[in-house]
């Protein structure tokens, strides 16, 4: 709130509501009770009394507000409507919609800097509306979810008219998949006042179990089928769970179409086989494809089973569990986690994972919430009772009360309508342009040189982007490797020799008599570092420290743990070469035939 603090033993100011002053200048003008009786009673003074029972208002105490009562009102209903449209303002948006409001009309703020207001008028606007505003951290919604719109919605619902017609609550399934995680997720602490990294020692993980769930109308929750990411299956995993539950496992820990016939015929079809055949049922999923399978399809047609899917991206209003049940789940698993991992450490194994969600089962099941949340989660989505108008009642619309939401009687208005109508038509359905997937090219990129892009090089620039940076060709052994694994780069360039091109510490190729007065005499390529140069001696001589190759590979090189050391002439130098440079000082060279 505001950094000015009040002094002690200041005056006191309105600290009652307009209800009770109200009530107590009723009872005034009616003689009911004297003003000394209504001082003490409603703990109002007595002057504030006799004027409002005399209609003598006065300004109130402080410099009157920025925005009007009006302008203020037309605000607060334009960020209800942005939040409800699912583009809801910070609040520094919120300050910026200000700043913008007053130099349009002209208005100058002395109290704002560049008419800007600070986060403690924002703190004080939040305080003045706190009974329609409030912050709260949002939830993303993909785009593809805000393209649902009215039209789509009530043609779905005059398919499921249709599709419903005769059968029961307790005959209309809803399934789902959620995923169970090993993470309790965040908590406040107390902890000092300051303390910017606060921490709490706790194990958990980015594993996870995939859990079907299925419940009907009428309140029943089926057997849950559990599915681990695992290529076994072992008997401790299945030990201790819900009762009734079917356990499976999969590579991707998620349903396949195999696993989902496996959980229609274990779980969903002896349900529906306890009423009669020509009874009419119905089984309401997702169109997610592993939630599909043909010989589903044709079971539910033999059984008289209507298989519904529901509207692409629309899970998060049509989807009963989502809308009602899940939620409340998750809430009661990472409680019962909590539990368990202050008495265990590290990740919940699975053969303790049926009793862990036996037990959030349990605290989700006390006073029957279960049913009830599943009675909520249809009734909310408008499948039982049927009535569309609970979904559409979520979709906004421009057409739907936008002059009523905010006041057009003032030009002010006006401009605040048009604002906020052409700011959330546009932002809720553009269109928005996929990034484009460019293949990569690896760079060929010697120790020390930089590259630029093509694209940056005007066309009066002659100089090639491939030239070495004569700056650091004398620092290639202190280069530090750039490569953040072992595989090998690609052969680089190399660069004719000469005498005023090598200093201390270039890599060279020396080719050198082998085998001398044998059989076998011949000249040999050698890899070296110049270790020293003699320009002294005539010719001039180079101190040279040699690499052997390394054990199991012929194109790396490596220094021996004992030295080779030796001299040469300039005449016997070939090369310059410039290595990739690998850990534990193993460098590759290039070709240099």
């Amino acid at each position: 709130m505001a950094k000015y603090v009040k002094k002690v033993g200041g005056r006191q100011y309105q600290n009652y509501s307009e209800e009770t002053l109200k009530k107590a200048v009723m009872e005034l003008k009616t003689k009911k009770i004297t003003f000394r009786d209504a001082e003490k009673k409603y703990r109002i003074s007595k002057s504030t009394l006799q004027r409002k029972v005399n209609n003598k208002n006065m300004m109130k105490v402080g410099r009157p507000n920025t925005l009007s009562e009006k302008d203020e009102e037309n605000l607060v209903k334009g960020i209800c409507l942005s939040s409800k449209w699912g583009f809801p303002f910070t609040s520094m948006d919120i300050r910026l919609l200000v700043q913008q409001f007053l130099n349009k009309n002209g208005f100058k703020e002395k109290r704002f800097t560049n008419n800007l207001p600070g986060y403690e008028w924002f703190k004080h606007f939040l305080d003045r509306h706190k009974s329609i505003l409030s912050e709260r951290l949002a939830e993303n919604i993909k785009r593809s979810r805000a393209e649902i719109n009215h039209e789509s919605i009530k043609k779905y619902f005059e398919h499921l008219k249709n599709s419903l017609a005769g059968v029961s609550a307790n005959l209309i399934i809803n399934y789902d998949e959620t995923n169970i995680t090993d993470d309790p997720g965040k908590a406040k602490i107390i902890t000092r006042r300051g303390c910017k990294h606060p921490e709490r020692i706790l194990d958990s993980s980015k594993s996870s179990v995939s859990v079907m769930f299925a419940g009907t109308a009428s309140g029943y929750l089926l057997p849950p089928y559990v599915v681990y990411k695992a290529e076994n299956l072992y008997d401790s995993w299945t030990e201790g769970g819900p009762k009734g539950t079917r356990y499976n496992r999969s590579k991707s820990g998620w349903f396949d179409g195999v696993l989902f016939e496996d959980w229609f015929n274990k779980l969903i079809l002896p349900y529906y086989k306890k009423f009669p055949a020509d009874i009419p049922k119905a089984m309401i999923g997702d169109n997610l494809a592993s939630h599909i399978s043909l010989a589903v399809i044709e079971k539910c047609k033999e059984y008289n089973i209507r298989f519904i899917l529901l509207p692409p991206n629309s899970t998060h209003l049509c989807q009963p569990l989502d809308v009602a049940f899940f939620r409340p789940l998750k809430i009661h698993w990472r409680k019962t986690l909590l539990a368990y991992k202050n008495k265990h450490r590290g990740s919940i194994p699975k053969t303790e994972f049926p009793r862990v969600f036996k037990n959030a089962l349990d605290r989700l099941n006390i006073d029957n919430c279960a049913s009830k949340n599943l009675i909520s989660g249809f009734k909310a989505t408008g499948i039982y009772p049927l009535d569309e108008n609970m979904v559409l009642c979520k979709i906004p619309t421009l057409s739907r009360h936008l002059n009523e939401s905010i006041s057009t009687s003032e030009d002010t208005g006006t401009s605040w309508c048009e604002t906020f109508e052409n700011f959330l038509s546009e932002s809720r359905v553009k269109e928005t342009s996929n990034l484009r997937k460019n293949q990569r090219k690896k760079l060929s990129v010697q120790p020390g040189k930089s590259i630029t892009s093509k694209a940056d090089l005007s066309d009066e620039e002659d100089f090639d982007i491939n030239q070495p940076s004569t700056s650091s060709l004398n620092a290639v052994s202190n280069t530090p490797s750039t490569l953040k694994s072992r595989k090998m780069v690609k052969s680089l360039s190399t660069q004719e020799f000469s005498v005023s091109g090598f200093c201390k510490g270039d890599f060279v190729v020396a080719h050198l008599l082998y085998n001398v007065n044998t059989s076998k005499e011949g000249i040999k390529k050698f890899y070296a570092q110049i270790e020293d140069i003699d320009e002294n001696s005539d010719p001039i001589q180079l101190k040279l420290k040699y690499l052997k190759q390394s054990v199991g590979s012929r194109d790396i090189y490596t220094f021996p743990l004992i030295e080779d050391i030796g001299y040469v002439t300039v005449d016997q130098i070939s090369d310059i070469v410039y290595p990739g440079v690998f850990k534990r000082n193993r460098y590759k060279f290039p070709s240099t035939d």
